[in-house]
């Protein structure tokens, strides 16, 4: 299904059977919403399960940017709307722990409770992120992924998960170039750090303890800013940590919201 934000299309899909308030999962940079197969399985069976494409990835468009995380929980909320869901869970892992963030902090009546996983107020560095722009498009997505992919999971993880880390792989090169470039200048000039302590709604934030994008005293510094939290560090996980440690994210996952 698609739902047009300024002209532009964002793809998403519904699952499961209608519950009161549905859980919205929202991918990493470079990844889609084929990330969260692992936890979909069991999460369709007692929630509706909300799977969205960020502008740039996926199925989605990519619109000229560059785009601002504000733009992009519009989106989620855009997608909200179209299916009459007025109040949602919220689960993201990196960019998308930031989309979940801006949302909590700017339409707190919409999210009753928000999973921010491997994720943090502010991301990296301005310097960090050109750097990043900069190798994209001198390299293509094909000359970076190996170096970037291996940063995302936990070493050894290609040899333990030949297919899954082949899809992960996969779907970073097939995502768009200059989307994938526009969430990077998204998440660079994000800095939600004077706001993030006025998240009302309950917070469970993740991390991995090899996390070398958001380590583990980033996730921790965005639990102690959120007074309404929890933190939870998967042991051996590293950034994308709902692949590394399926399991023990989704049963965090399903903890949460029962609780």
């Amino acid at each position: 299904m698609k739902v047009r934000v300024d002209g532009a299309a964002v793809d998403y899909e519904v699952l499961g059977p209608a519950t009161d308030a549905p859980v919205v999962l929202s991918h990493s940079l470079g990844s889609d919403r084929s990330m969260w197969e692992p936890q979909v399985a069991d999460l369709r069976r007692s929630h509706t399960v909300v799977l969205v494409d960020t502008l740039g990835h996926g199925r989605s468009d990519s619109p000229p940017g560059p785009y601002t995380i504000a733009q992009l929980g519009r989106s989620v909320l855009a997608v909200a709307d179209q299916e009459r869901i007025e109040e949602f869970h919220f689960c993201g892992v990196s960019m998308g722990g930031q989309i979940g963030l801006w949302l909590a902090i700017n339409h707190p009546g919409r999210v009753r409770s928000l999973v921010a996983a491997n994720t943090a107020a502010r991301i990296g560095t301005v310097d960090g992120w050109e750097a990043r722009v900069d190798a994209i498009r001198a390299r293509g997505m094909d000359g970076m992924a190996a170096e970037i992919v291996s940063r995302f999971l936990a070493a050894g993880f290609a040899e333990r998960q030949p297919a899954r880390w082949t899809r992960v792989v996969q779907t970073f090169l097939e995502t768009n170039p200059e989307g994938y470039v526009a969430c990077c200048q998204a998440v660079a000039a994000c800095d939600l750090t004077d706001e993030v302590g006025g998240i009302e709604s309950p917070v469970l934030v993740v991390g991995g303890s090899e996390d070398l994008s958001t380590p583990p005293d980033q996730v921790a510094a965005l639990h102690t800013a959120i007074p309404a939290s929890e933190l939870e560090v998967i042991p051996g996980a590293a950034h994308l940590s709902n692949l590394d440690a399926p399991s023990e994210f989704s049963a965090l996952l399903q903890r949460f919201l029962v609780g």
